[in-house]
C-alpha cells in the first residue's frame, strides 16, 4: 500500500472518530472512493492499536463501523440475479414449479 493511500485512510478514520455523532455516513459518502477492503483492514488495525493504548471506546467504535462496512461491501460484491432467476429460485425453494403443473 502506498503511503499516500495509507494517509488518506488514516485521515478518514480520524474524521470518523472526531465528527459529531450521526454524521459518520456523511463522511463516508464524501470519501466513498476510499471505502474498500484495505480501508477496513487499516480501520481494524487502528482499532486494535487504540485498544492496546487503553482507548476502548474508540476501538469499539471503529470495530463497529468496520463490521457495518464489511457487510455492505460483501453485499455489493455479490451479483444480483435477474428477476426471472429470483422467481425460479423462489419456486424451487417452495418445492412447487407452477409452470410444470400447468404444462408450460
Amino acid at each position: 500500500m502506498q503511503q499516500q493511500q495509507l494517509n488518506a485512510y488514516l485521515n478518514l478514520i480520524q474524521e470518523l472518530l472526531t465528527c459529531p455523532q450521526g454524521e459518520e455516513w456523511i463522511r463516508l459518502k464524501q470519501h466513498e472512493d476510499l471505502v474498500d477492503a484495505q480501508f477496513l483492514q487499516v480501520m481494524e488495525q487502528v482499532a486494535t492499536q487504540l485498544a492496546r493504548q487503553g482507548d476502548r471506546e474508540s476501538a469499539i467504535f471503529l470495530h463497529h463501523w468496520a463490521a457495518k462496512l464489511h457487510h455492505i461491501l460483501l453485499q455489493e460484491a455479490q451479483p444480483t440475479p435477474p428477476e426471472t432467476d429470483k422467481a425460479d429460485a423462489y419456486l424451487d425453494f417452495n418445492g412447487t414449479d407452477l409452470r410444470k403443473e400447468k404444462g408450460v
